[in-house]
């Protein structure tokens, strides 16, 4: 290839020259475009418009917490039961100026508690707090028969009342149940309805020494009771037995003994004549009732009472 020839392929690699137009437009100085300045003088005027509403806005003044949460919702002791509410109220509309005493009753059975809406009534022992017990003396009050609701209603003068027990009456199968029930002093108003506790039927816990049997000082024999589920502590009630002038059976509770619960539920005739505060005559005959406890102290269950006759 002769020299003319390299020139000429060299030249024809080279990349052709751009149009005149098109160079003069590459480099001239470009200008800012209409548009951008618009964008750029709108940001300046947001940025302004800003730092003037926080320079002018006036301090919020709070609102009272009132106003700002919802009404508080009715604080009853039946919100949760409006077919109770509204017995209650029937109740003290019917008898004006006086007050309403309310337990819940209701059953353990099978770990699960029902209402019992048959076959028990039950009547508050109510002194008033401004007088002095008469232990001669019987304690009247209110009675009420449980509703088909499984609830007890008594209708009270108002008052300030000590709380001195109660008697409860059963029928049918409530007869082999425990019942539990913590009363309280009481402080009714007019037109008002208080919230008891509620009464439980519970198991009993069943005696294994027969009842009537004669016990020997000398013997020690033990007495004792079906285990029963989660108890923990028992407490032993023990009453003599006497009798009235006309006949009918007396009680003086001589003392109560308190423990653990044994491991083999039971415990000697001597432990519980030991915390008697009166002595024993031979040939008197002995109440004895059980109460158990769990472990966090509250009252699980109980017996009837065992009647034995103390020998030498």
């Amino acid at each position: 290839m002769t020299p003319e020839d390299v020139e000429t392929r060299f030249q024809s690699l080279r990349t052709p020259a751009p149009p005149e137009r098109l160079r003069e437009r590459c480099l001239r100085p470009r200008s800012v475009r209409p548009r951008a300045a618009l964008a750029v003088a709108a940001s300046f005027l947001v940025v302004g418009l800003s730092v003037w509403l926080i320079a002018t806005q006036k301090p919020s003044v709070p609102r009272p917490p009132e106003r700002i949460l919802p009404p508080t919702a009715e604080q009853t002791p039946f919100a949760d039961d409006p077919v109770l509410k509204d017995k209650v109220e029937r109740l003290l509309r019917a008898n004006p100026g006086k007050g309403i005493l309310v337990i819940r009753v209701k059953e353990k059975r099978g770990g699960t508690l029902l209402p019992v809406t048959k076959d028990f009534a039950m009547q508050l022992c109510l002194e008033p707090a401004d007088k002095e017990h008469d232990p001669q003396k019987n304690t009247d009050g209110p009675r009420a028969a449980v509703d088909l609701d499984g609830t007890l209603l008594f209708v009270v003068m108002p008052g300030r009342y000590r709380g001195n027990g109660y008697y409860s009456f059963t029928e049918g199968d409530l007869d082999k149940l425990y019942l539990l029930w913590e009363y309280k002093d009481v402080d009714l108003k007019p037109g008002q309805a208080l919230l008891l506790a509620d009464a439980l039927f519970a198991p009993r816990i069943e005696w294994s020494t027969p009842g009537g049997v004669s016990l020997s000082r000398k013997a020690d024999p033990r007495i004792s009771w079906a285990p029963y589920p989660e108890l923990s502590s028992i407490e032993i009630r023990v009453s003599v037995v006497g009798k009235f002038a006309d006949g009918t059976e007396s009680w003086r509770t001589l003392g109560e003994l308190n423990r653990d619960c044994p491991k083999d539920h039971a415990v000697s005739l001597s432990e519980v004549l030991k915390v008697c505060r009166d002595p024993v005559e031979t040939g008197e005959r002995l109440d004895l009732i059980l109460k158990g406890y769990g472990r966090d102290g509250k009252e699980l269950s109980g017996t009837g009472k065992l009647r034995i006759r103390i020998q030498d």
